[in-house]
């Protein structure tokens, strides 16, 4: 008599790509779902972030980039200005106050990195999608969260990538949540993101 042979086990089901897994996280989150610990902990990093930001407002180098930005009219407040200029540019130029004293917060996983590099975008974004400030809330504990899980998670800075890298999905998801994209949008935002801004380890060489 034949021995029946076994059929062999089913492949496994692949597993979702790493950016629409995120993307569905960050699209389901709500502001009612952080405690108060954490809502209280979003207020106490925008408030240092900005103040950062004006001890930072006469450095030549911020000022540069406020005349850059302030060159073209949008949507999205200079900060310590009364003007307007482009979500992306009041990104760049706020961002470039908020850092450059380098006094932000610091979180410390496999390797250091400062989640409050998201800030700036997600206040710009804010303001032009005009979100409401739980959104704001929302988008910038979803960015921290991205940020530092990917930083406790992957070690690229052994391999030669510049951990910043990690920020950029992170932020292109708060962005995109305040912005009301749907998933896949999201998605195609995280693989844009990262697809052409990969720093190397060599910058800080």
């Amino acid at each position: 008599m034949a021995q029946d042979n076994p059929s062999p086990p089913l492949p496994a089901a692949r597993e979702r790509p790493l950016a629409e897994r995120l993307a569905a996280y960050a699209q389901a989150l709500r502001y009612d779902d952080l405690d108060a610990a954490t809502v209280e902990r979003v207020k106490v990093h925008v408030i240092d972030t900005i103040g950062c930001g004006i001890g930072a407002f006469e450095e030549r180098a911020v000022g540069i980039c406020r005349e850059v930005a302030l060159a073209v009219p949008g949507t999205a407040t200079v900060i310590g200005t009364r003007r307007r200029t482009t979500p992306d540019l009041a990104s760049f130029a706020n961002g470039a106050a908020f850092r450059f004293l380098d006094f932000n917060d610091t979180y410390v996983g496999r390797f250091a990195v400062h989640p409050s590099d998201t800030i700036a975008a997600c206040l710009a974004v804010a303001e032009a999608e005009r979100a409401s400030a739980q959104d704001l809330i929302a988008a910038i504990a979803l960015a921290y969260e991205v940020n530092c899980r990917l930083v406790d998670s992957l070690d690229i800075a052994t391999r030669g990538w510049d951990p910043p890298v990690l920020g950029l999905p992170a932020v292109a998801l708060a962005a995109g949540k305040l912005m009301q994209l749907d998933p896949e949008r999201l998605t195609h935002a995280v693989s844009l993101a990262i697809n052409d801004h990969i720093p190397m380890a060599q910058t800080r060489v």
